[in-house]
C-alpha cells in the first residue's frame, strides 16, 4: 500500500526575482568616530541628523521604548521601534519645527554618525528616490516569527489587552493577505502605510512594530534604510534611516564618552 503523502500546513514560498532590485546590505560607517576630529566628523559622508523637539543627551543605553521617548516624538514607529535619522539637516530640521507644534520655532538637530552598522537598504538599487519590495524570504520569516509570537505570549489583562489581542489577531490575518501581493513594501507589511491593492490597516504605531525591531536584530540588521514621507506642511521627504541597534551609532560626544 502506497504511503499516504504529508503536506506542510505552512509551505515556504521560494522566493521570486523581484522587477525591482533592491540596494540590499550595507555597512555604514567604515571610519571609527572615536578617533575623528570634530571636524572630520561634522564632514563626514556619512553624517546623518535627527530633529528633536527639545535638546537631548544621546546614549546608547536610553531606552527609545521608553512611553516618555515616545511620547516627546509622536510615537510613530512606521518601520518599527528605534533611533530615527535622516540623510538631510533641512528635513530634520523641519521635523524638529513640526513636533515643536511652532512653524517658526528654532530647530533641534543633533548628528549622528553610524560605525560599522549593518542595514538593509530597501531602497532601488538604480533608482535610490523609490523604494523596492522587501525580500519575499524576509516577509516569510516575518510573518513565521508573529505567529510564534502568537501562540507563546499571554493574554492580555484588562480592556485595553483585550482590544491589542484581538488588534494582532487581525493583523495576523492580514499578513495572509500580503504574501498573496508579487511585490511587497514593508511598510504595508507591517501595516503602517496605505496600499493600492490590498485594505492595509494603516496604522502609525502599531503594538507588533517593537517585535519586528527584535525580529530585525535576529536576522542580523542593525537597522534599515527606507524612503518615507515628509512631515507636516513643509516636509518634504527623504530617506529614513532607523537603528535598531543604538550601539552602533552616537553624536560625537557619545562616541568618544566610549573610548
Amino acid at each position: 500500500m502506497p504511503e499516504r503523502p504529508t503536506y506542510d500546513e505552512n509551505p515556504i514560498v521560494p522566493p521570486e526575482r523581484s522587477r525591482l532590485e533592491a540596494f540590499g546590505v550595507r555597512v555604514l560607517g567604515e571610519s571609527d568616530p572615536r578617533i575623528m576630529t570634530r571636524e572630520q566628523f561634522d564632514q563626514s559622508p556619512d553624517l546623518l541628523f535627527h530633529g528633536t523637539p527639545r535638546p537631548m543627551r544621546f546614549s546608547p543605553e536610553y531606552d527609545y521604548r521608553s512611553q516618555e521617548y515616545l511620547a516627546d516624538n509622536d510615537g510613530s514607529t512606521t518601520l518599527g521601534f528605534g533611533f530615527y535619522t535622516i540623510d538631510t539637516k533641512t528635513e530634520a530640521s523641519n521635523y524638529s519645527r513640526v513636533r515643536q507644534s511652532r512653524a517658526e520655532a528654532e530647530p533641534i538637530v543633533v548628528s549622528i554618525l553610524p560605525h560599522e552598522a549593518r542595514v538593509l537598504d530597501l531602497r532601488q538599487k538604480d533608482e535610490l528616490a523609490q523604494n523596492a519590495p522587501i525580500p519575499r524570504v524576509l516577509a516569510i520569516k516575518w510573518r513565521d516569527r508573529f505567529l510564534r509570537h502568537l501562540q507563546i505570549r499571554p493574554p492580555r489583562e484588562g480592556n485595553i489587552g483585550a482590544i491589542f489581542d484581538s488588534l494582532e489577531q487581525e493583523y495576523a490575518q492580514y499578513l495572509d493577505k500580503v504574501l498573496t501581493l508579487d511585490e511587497i513594501d514593508l511598510r504595508v507589511l507591517l501595516g503602517t502605510a496605505p496600499s493600492k491593492q490590498i485594505k492595509s490597516m494603516n496604522l502609525p504605531s502599531p503594538p507588533w512594530t517593537i517585535l519586528f525591531s527584535d525580529f530585525m536584530l535576529e536576522e542580523g540588521y542593525d537597522g534599515l534604510v527606507y524612503n518615507e514621507g515628509g512631515e507636516g506642511t513643509q516636509g518634504k521627504g527623504g530617506t529614513s534611516y532607523v537603528f535598531y541597534n543604538l550601539k552602533k551609532i552616537g553624536t560625537y560626544e557619545s562616541w568618544h564618552e566610549k573610548k
